[in-house]
């Protein structure tokens, strides 16, 4: 597998994974490395995939739970457009 940007898994780990504490243990860390870890294996089957947006996409997806647990997909979208990274 190719490798994902050392500053973006830095900026990831250091500063959207902190957020998911905010979520309930559903929502939490543990549940977006597995979605990270499965994302990923689905996405090997492919040969031209920008990994680096598997893993920034994965790791948003649910940031927002904790604000609205009903339209959080839509709410974490909108972090992850706004995000200056």
């Amino acid at each position: 597998m190719k490798e994902i940007n050392k500053q973006l898994q830095q900026y990831i780990e250091e500063k959207i994974y902190p957020i998911y504490d905010k979520n309930d243990s559903g929502h939490g860390i543990e549940h977006i490395k597995y979605v990270i870890k499965r994302s990923f294996e689905f996405a090997n089957q492919f040969e031209n995939i920008d990994l680096n947006m598997i893993y920034a996409i994965a790791s948003f997806h649910d940031l927002a739970h904790h604000i609205d647990k009903d339209n959080h997909e839509v709410l974490s979208a909108k972090l992850f457009y706004e995000n200056e990274r």
